[in-house]
Formats: structure tokens, sequence, C-alpha cells
């Protein structure tokens, strides 16, 4: 079962932000959660619009000798997200490598979590397969591309 949502969670955790948005949510709640989704850490709020707010981990932020990052992001979103057609998760905890230069960043590993906090996929990139996938990029006035700029403007300071 999980074999089926590894990809299709890689496919939504690169495509999802980008896409979520492009869509309003329909309606908006007033009531806001006081508990976070995921494991714990020391989360610092970079970014936040209708469709998403993200906070950094700044305990797990790592240089690398290269000038890259390896952070661990936490997104919750405002409406349910979809894997295929049966799972949805409203938080993603995961892990990239983050080239602040160019704005790309490669997948490392995710978890996602239903909007009650139980955990529903994840997939893990070993670091032998790193090197073989490409940078990934975000359109600059995309959700995800203010999110990735917000990121690396808060582990530059």
């Amino acid at each position: 079962m999980h074999s089926k949502l590894i990809p299709a969670l890689l496919a939504v955790a690169v495509l999802a932000v980008s896409a979520g948005a492009q869509k309003a949510p329909r309606h908006r709640t007033t009531k806001t959660r006081t508990s976070s989704s995921g494991p714990s850490g020391a989360w610092r709020s970079v970014y936040n619009d209708a469709t998403v707010r993200v906070a950094l981990d700044t305990t797990q932020t790592k240089r690398a000798p290269d000038g890259t990052y390896r952070v661990r992001l936490r997104w919750q979103y405002a409406t349910n997200q979809m894997i295929g057609t049966r799972h949805a998760y409203r938080t993603m905890v995961d892990r990239k490598m983050i080239d602040c230069t160019t704005q790309g960043i490669k997948p490392v590993s995710a978890q996602t979590y239903d909007v009650n906090g139980k955990p529903v996929a994840g997939y893990d990139t070993p670091d032998s397969q790193l090197v073989q996938i490409d940078w990934a990029k975000r359109p600059p006035g995309s959700s995800a591309g203010k999110a990735y700029a917000a990121v690396c403007g808060a582990i530059r300071k």
C-alpha cells in the first residue's frame, strides 16, 4: 500500500503548494488551531497566505560546505490536500535541500498529517539518490516561490 503512496506523495509534495495557491479556499473558518501537527521543534513562522502557513524548524537548519541548506519545514494548509483520491492531509513536515542563490530545492523526506494530527503518508530519499535529483524551482510569484524566498531570508539572518 505504501509503495503506491510514496510516488504519489512525492508528486503531490512537489506540486501541492503551487497548485493550492491557484485556488482560494471556499470556506474560511475563524477558529484557529492552538496545537500543531507533526514533530516538535523550534518552529519559526516564515510565510503565510490564504492557503498555507509555513514554518521553519530553526534547530534543524544545517548549512552544507557548498552553501546549500538542509531545512525542515511545516506546511499547514487551510483546506485538505489530496494524495491520490482517498488520502487527504492538512499538514506536511518535510525536509528539503535548498539553494538560496537559485531558489532550487530537492526533496529529502516528508510526512503528512490529517486534520487531527494523525500520520497519513511519507517518503524518504536516500542521500545516495539526492545527487541524481535535479534542483526544482517554483515560480517566483507562486505561493511556494514566495515561501521558499521567505525561508532563505530567514536562514540568512
